[in-house]
């Protein structure tokens, strides 16, 4: 964290990372019909393995703070990203 000449304290953050998961290679399930006949559903094959990265900065001076915040999953054939932002004044 670093102060401002305003004395607005910042922080910025940044994630890195690896994720594992095993049950995204393959989500066939069974389907069963009313007549008993049985199904098998198509399975994703997403890759198990991705990367976590992420970056955020926060900051606050006296009765305000606020954040933006930057994160991401990503693979070679997915990926998921979220973006969040906010602020906050206590009187």
């Amino acid at each position: 964290a670093f102060t401002t000449a305003q004395g607005t304290v910042v922080t910025p953050d940044v994630q890195l990372g690896y994720r594992y998961d095993a049950a995204a290679d393959d989500l066939r399930t069974t389907l069963i019909a009313l007549d008993g006949t049985v199904f098998r559903g198509v399975g994703l094959g997403l890759n198990p393995n991705s990367a976590l990265v992420g970056a955020s900065l926060t900051a606050h001076n006296g009765a305000w703070s606020g954040f933006v915040r930057y994160r991401a999953t990503l693979s070679s054939n997915w990926t998921n990203q979220s973006v969040e932002a906010g602020f906050r004044w206590v009187f």
